[in-house]
């Protein structure tokens, strides 16, 4: 089933009646040119969910938006400013994650626990990523970043935990990202009202 969010619509989610949260006939989501933002849990265990066709105008996506999907590859668009916490994480064939320039945040376990996620390409327009973005991913060698690592807060520790990363290491950062995710939901509902008064 493929589902089609219609024109006009700028926002969906639980919130706004929108959510296909476990939805198992989901293969794929077309976003409207008018989506600006996807609220945490939207699609959330929709596990035949293999492709979502991002659109330009999208600026933020949700804690948990796409947790436990079956995507095989995302391509973000280039108006997207934050990837929240466990965004797409448990994604189990998510291999490729392309991140267009405009991003400037990847939050906690953004894509987490995603087991075959392979390659990682991020914009130079980052400015923060949360050390523990990819957290246990195992197959992750291939790190691709044209800018200066030093003037992104955090990416040079998630290389270093990339690189020496093990299950002991996961557990012992748990306590760490519920912190974090915690401090994440608060940080979304500013970040929303704060993109709601820039554009008045």
């Amino acid at each position: 089933m493929v589902i089609t969010i219609n024109e006009g619509v700028t926002e969906i989610g639980f919130d706004k009646n929108t959510s296909f949260f476990g939805n198992k006939r989901i293969q794929k989501l077309i976003c409207s040119s008018t989506l600006e933002v996807i609220y945490r849990d939207t699609c959330a265990l929709c596990s035949n969910l293999k492709e979502v066709v991002f659109n330009e105008g999208l600026r933020l996506i949700g804690i948990k938006a796409f947790s436990g999907c079956g995507i095989e590859e995302i391509t973000t668009p280039s108006t997207l400013c934050v990837i929240n916490s466990s965004a797409f994480e448990n994604c189990k064939n998510l291999k490729i994650a392309t991140i267009k320039e405009g991003c400037q945040i990847i939050k906690t376990n953004a894509f987490g626990y995603c087991d075959n996620l392979e390659t990682l390409v991020l914009p130079k327009s980052l400015t923060k990523i949360s050390p523990d973005a990819c957290i246990y991913c195992p197959k992750l060698k291939n790190i691709v970043f044209e800018g200066d690592i030093d003037k992104v807060e955090g990416l040079r520790k998630l290389i270093e935990r990339i690189n020496h990363q093990t299950l002991e290491d996961v557990i012992e950062d748990a306590t760490e990202e519920i912190d974090d995710m915690l401090d994440d939901f608060d940080e979304e509902m500013l970040e929303l009202d704060t993109l709601k008064t820039e554009e008045i």
